[in-house]
């Protein structure tokens, strides 16, 4: 290739580029841009991981929290049922000294502890019922 191609092929660059100056300003910017935005996604993208796991891990233990609570109150069921039915038989014995009226403030006491577990087990203890 001789001098005069080149400086006719520069002269024609250099003319387009002078016409077309928004389009290469504006693929300068995007190449950019998206040079600097590929570095700083790979950081987000972390981020948005760490978070995702964070959620898993609460939700996890939200899930562990509530089923035991709800094995607590099954558990608490299951005394008061099992506590009504003693206390039941208690007076429908002959020979027990308890009275209707008592029967019927024990029967209030234990349907507003029955869903407290710690409260019925004292309640129970102080009925005199040690385990049901």
């Amino acid at each position: 290739m001789t001098y005069a191609a080149f400086k006719k092929y520069y002269d024609k660059a250099y003319v387009w580029c002078v016409q077309h100056w928004r389009w290469l300003a504006f693929a300068a910017a995007s190449l950019i841009a998206y040079v600097l935005g590929s570095k700083n996604s790979k950081s987000l993208r972390i981020q948005a991981e760490a978070a995702r796991d964070q959620y898993r891990k609460e939700a996890n233990m939200l899930e562990k929290t509530h089923a035991e609570k709800q094995k607590k109150l099954n558990e608490a069921n299951q005394k008061y049922n099992k506590a009504l039915v003693k206390l039941n038989k208690k007076y429908d014995d002959n020979t027990s000294d308890l009275k209707r009226e008592k029967d019927k403030v024990y029967k209030k006491l234990l349907k507003d502890a029955k869903s407290n577990p710690e409260k019925l087990d004292s309640l129970l203890k102080d009925m005199g019922i040690n385990e049901v």
